[in-house]
């Protein structure tokens, strides 16, 4: 997923650093800020504060030190271009997908069989 913020172009993507910055800025388990996030963006409740932070930790791969604040102030431009609804959406379904890869189990004996 691309997002434009400003004058620049960014992919959208959750390496397990930015996970873990998010972990630090939410105050909850990645995995919890996920279901959450999920679960209202389904529903249409969201919070600014969770689209910022969904779009932050989507861009730190490629901004490291970028802010929570001047991420805000780049969305209100991006909006121009797509709902804020819709961003906040693909970015949860890109966390979704990302943690499903990182923390998919499996069983030792499947892993033998691979």
């Amino acid at each position: 997923m691309q997002i434009k913020l400003g004058d620049r172009e960014y992919e959208i993507k959750y390496p397990f650093a930015a996970c873990r910055e998010m972990e630090r800025a939410s105050g909850r388990s990645i995995t919890t800020f996920a279901s959450e996030t999920i679960a209202r963006a389904s529903s249409g409740e969201v919070s600014f504060d969770d689209i910022t932070l969904l779009v932050w930790g989507g861009i730190l791969h490629s901004r490291r030190n970028i802010t929570l604040d001047q991420v805000a102030i780049q969305l209100e431009g991006a909006a121009e271009n797509a709902p804020l609804l819709n961003i906040f959406i693909d970015c949860a379904e890109e966390l979704r997908k990302s943690l499903d890869a990182k923390l998919k189990f499996e069983e030792p004996e499947d892993k033998e069989k691979n």
